[in-house]
């Protein structure tokens, strides 16, 4: 048997209280919303490095005496 088709029917025999079943029963199918992206955390952060100038970042983060 086919292994996807045999854990489909497993969560269908699986207790309904059980959390992997409500996770495999949830919709999951929402509408994007329109506009740009977000900016992630780490655009933030290569911005700011950017703004302030800094070449080598990883050299400056172990050089914390300076």
């Amino acid at each position: 048997m086919n292994k996807v088709i045999y854990q489909k029917r497993h969560m269908q025999r699986m207790d309904d209280a059980r959390n992997t079943k409500k996770a495999y029963q949830a919709s999951l199918y929402q509408q994007q919303p329109t506009g740009r992206c977000k900016a992630k955390w780490k655009d933030g952060v290569e911005n700011d490095i950017r703004k302030m100038e800094i070449v080598n970042r990883r050299q400056v983060a172990q050089d914390r005496d300076g």
